[in-house]
C-alpha cells in the first residue's frame, strides 16, 4: 500500500534520542574564607538548649573581663577592667606596698665645690689615734678625797648608839645607809678627829654577825671595801676565786688603779 500524500517515506522509524539537556550548569554558592565560621543560611533553626540564651540575640561578643588575682584589691567603681585604646595601663604596685615617692634634689652644693661645708680633716694612714680622756674613776674611788661638808652631828650620833651597854642598831642604819662614798670618808676623820677613835673598830666590836659585816662595809667605802675583799680572797692557803671575780671583773680600768695603789 502506497502512502498518502505527504506522508514520511516509508523506512525504520526514527531513533528515540536523548531528552534535550539544560544549558550550563548551576552557579557554586560563595565559599567562605579559611577559618570563618559556616553561614546560618538555608539551615534549619536548631531547638533551644538549655543553659543557651534565648533566640532572638547573642551575648556580647569580647573577652570575659579578667579575675583579679586573691587578695588584691578591687578596680575602682566607674572604671572599665580594659586598658585605653592606644597604650598599656601604668605598672601597679604590689598590694601593701607604700606608695612611690619623687626622689628629692640633694640640698646644697656637693661637698668639696664652693659653698659647701668643709670635709673633715682625715688621719693619715698609720697615724697614731688622736688622745681621747680617760674615764674618770667611779665615786669613792679617789683615794684620799673627803666631802667638805661638817659632820659632827652624824659623829656624835653614832658614837651614842654604841655607848654604854648595849648597841642602838636603827640609829646606827639610820645615819650610816644615807651617806655616800665620800660622805662617809669625812664622817670617819670627824670621828677619829672629835673622839680619838677608829670607827670600824668600835663598829666591830659592837656588832656582830652579817650586821656587822654590812656597817663596816658601808663604813669603809667602796675602794676600801675592794681592797679588804682582794686582800682576804689571797691571804693565807688557797685563793677565793669567787671574791677575785666579782671584784676584778666589775671594775672600770680607773678603780682598778685605785685598787692596785
Amino acid at each position: 500500500m502506497s502512502p498518502g500524500y505527504g506522508a514520511p517515506p516509508p523506512g525504520p522509524p526514527p531513533s528515540q534520542g536523548y531528552p534535550p539537556q539544560a544549558q550550563g550548569y548551576p552557579p557554586y554558592p560563595p565559599q567562605q574564607p579559611y577559618g570563618h565560621p559556616p553561614s546560618m543560611q538555608n539551615q534549619p533553626p536548631y531547638p533551644p538548649q538549655g543553659g543557651y540564651h534565648p533566640q532572638g540575640g547573642y551575648p556580647p561578643q569580647g573577652y570575659p573581663p579578667q579575675q583579679q588575682p586573691y587578695g588584691a584589691p578591687p578596680p575602682p567603681q566607674g572604671h572599665s577592667p580594659y586598658p585605653l585604646q592606644g597604650g598599656y595601663p601604668p605598672p601597679q604596685q604590689p598590694y601593701g606596698a607604700p606608695p612611690q615617692q619623687a626622689p628629692y634634689p640633694p640640698q646644697g652644693p656637693p661637698p668639696g665645690q664652693y659653698g659647701a661645708p668643709p670635709r673633715p680633716p682625715q688621719q693619715p694612714y698609720g697615724a697614731p689615734a688622736p688622745y681621747m680622756q680617760p674615764t674618770p674613776p667611779s665615786p669613792g674611788y679617789i683615794p684620799g678625797q673627803v666631802a667638805p661638808v661638817d659632820m659632827s652631828r652624824e659623829a656624835e650620833g653614832v658614837r651614842a648608839a654604841m655607848k654604854g651597854l648595849g648597841t642602838n642598831e636603827k640609829q646606827l642604819i639610820a645615819i650610816l645607809s644615807r651617806l655616800d662614798p665620800v660622805q662617809m670618808n669625812a664622817l670617819r676623820n670627824t670621828y677619829h678627829t672629835r673622839f680619838m677613835r677608829d670607827l670600824l673598830n668600835d663598829l666591830e666590836k659592837e656588832t656582830s654577825g652579817y650586821f656587822r659585816d654590812g656597817l663596816m662595809a658601808l663604813a669603809r667605802g667602796p675602794l676600801g671595801q675592794d681592797v679588804y675583799n682582794v686582800n682576804k680572797a689571797i691571804k693565807g692557803l688557797g685563793t677565793k676565786e669567787a671574791i677575785l671575780n666579782d671584784v676584778l671583773l666589775s671594775r672600770s680600768n680607773a678603780d682598778l688603779n685605785a685598787i692596785k695603789q
